[in-house]
C-alpha cells in the first residue's frame, strides 16, 4: 500500500513496531542500548518492508 498525496512534494512511510533499550555498565562506563524493528504500514512503492534500528550511546554523567 503506498500513499502519495499528489499536492506534497515528498511521500509518506509510516512505520509500526517497537523496541527496548537498557541502562548498563562495561566496567565503569554506563551505556545506553536501544534495539527497534518497526513494519512499514504505509511506504512509497519503492521503499523498505521493515526498518531495524540499532543505537548505542556511551554515558557521561558529572
Amino acid at each position: 500500500m503506498a500513499f502519495q498525496d499528489k499536492r506534497l512534494p515528498y511521500r509518506w512511510t509510516v512505520p509500526v513496531g517497537g523496541g527496548f533499550g537498557r541502562v548498563f555498565k562495561i566496567g565503569k562506563q554506563p551505556v545506553n542500548a536501544q534495539l527497534g524493528a518497526y513494519y512499514n504500514a504505509i511506504r512509497p512503492s519503492d521503499g523498505p518492508d521493515w526498518q531495524l534500528r540499532a543505537q548505542v550511546q556511551l554515558l557521561f554523567p558529572k
